[in-house]
């Protein structure tokens, strides 16, 4: 399949849990609705940025708790699809034209089981749909099937259709999976981790799927030494920051455990691999239930929050700082595991909000990211 060049304004979005998350590009919309795994959606005024949260109807029956993502049109913010990895939804929420059975997750236990970036050169009509099955619930754990699909928004009068769905890439990476764009040079990158292994899979994204198979890097970058982790074993999250070029890891195994890797978006070769913390103990200071489940980046690249699946501390990183200073911004011991904390989103308000659980509708924010230490504002229940 080739599509015709073109360098309008793209929809490049990445999951994050329980959160769907964008890269953002200038005087662009696409980062204005959010949804949640749950019925809930955020939207962001397109004038004054405030934020709304709705209730989303529609026939979303099974719709997956943990990694979703959203395609939204970058002029208008409005929706034009969502998906959890398994079944892709229109703007309506109903399951679109041969929507169904695309290759994700059925249990619900993948953290960034989705991932959306448009095809190369096709105008902002062809968008491909990245699926990931690692399920980092269960024990041991199990290497997730990475697959795509592709869906047609010129179809079925503008809802959308799936035109090629779960066609497998590799059948070994972590639960961790985004897309990075380098808007300047018309580059698209997947970005993901070999299960158990200090290996990260580079994807160029192709204008022709013909070309993903010669398309695919490994490269082998195993953890600074210093830190005295031979593997990290399980990125349960990822995310990155553009202004400060690096790719940040919530790590499921070793528990505790926050790092980040370098990126350049114009080679696509990721090095430098660096325990940022190895002791990022819960609020009950626990090590054994202390698994980082999500991280965010501020909008400047100096800050990097992370937070515990259960019981949690929301930790804040200042990169700013020789050596990088952590802080404890936010605490709550008594936070239950089965209530599946995470979901760290930057908003076109600059703030950071964040999903606290599957079972409340408590949404906190982190008014000002960029600064240090309790001057970021985290506000519990803003929304």
């Amino acid at each position: 399949m080739h599509c015709r060049k073109s360098l309008i304004s793209v929809v490049l979005l990445f999951t994050c849990f329980l959160l769907s998350s964008v890269n953002l590009f200038a005087q662009s919309k696409n980062n204005y609705t959010w949804r949640f795994g749950t019925s809930a959606e955020i939207k962001f005024n397109t004038t004054t940025n405030i934020p709304t949260v709705n209730n989303v109807s529609g026939n979303r029956n099974g719709y997956n708790t943990e990694g979703c993502a959203i395609a939204n049109d970058p002029l208008t913010g409005e929706v034009l699809f969502a998906t959890d990895g398994t079944t892709v939804y229109d703007k309506n929420n109903s399951q679109m034209i041969n929507g169904n059975a695309i290759g994700g997750n059925t249990n619900n236990t993948t953290a960034q089981a989705a991932a959306i970036s448009v095809v190369p050169d096709c105008m902002n009509k062809q968008f491909y749909i990245f699926s990931n099955t690692a399920n980092h619930s269960t024990t041991p754990t199990t290497a997730g099937v990475l697959s795509y699909s592709i869906v047609d928004m010129s179809l079925n009068g503008g809802l959308g259709q799936v035109i090629i769905k779960n066609q497998v890439l590799r059948n070994d990476v972590d639960e961790g999976m985004i897309v990075v764009v380098n808007i300047t040079e018309h580059k698209f990158w997947l970005l993901t981790k070999v299960d158990k292994a200090n290996k990260y899979v580079v994807i160029r994204i192709p204008s022709n799927p013909a070309d993903f198979v010669n398309n695919a890097k490994v490269y082998d970058l195993p953890p600074n030494a210093a830190s005295g982790i031979a593997v990290l074993n399980n990125a349960f999250s990822l995310s990155y920051s553009k202004s400060a070029k690096k790719v940040a890891i919530a790590a499921w195994s070793p528990t505790a455990c926050v790092a980040s890797v370098d990126f350049d978006e114009s080679t696509g070769i990721p090095s430098n691999c660096q325990i940022i913390d190895n002791n990022a103990l819960n609020a009950a200071g626990n090590a054994a239930t202390s698994a980082i489940s999500d991280c965010e980046w501020s909008p400047d690249g100096s800050k990097l929050y992370a937070a515990n699946a259960n019981a949690v501390n929301v930790y804040q990183y200042d990169f700013s700082q020789n050596p990088i200073k952590r802080t404890v911004v936010f605490n709550d011991a008594n936070f239950l595991l089965s209530t599946a904390a995470g979901g760290f989103k930057v908003a076109p308000d600059g703030a950071i909000y964040y999903r606290y659980s599957i079972l409340s509708a408590n949404i906190h924010k982190i008014a000002q990211p960029n600064l240090s230490g309790a001057l970021c504002q985290f506000q519990q229940n803003a929304l």
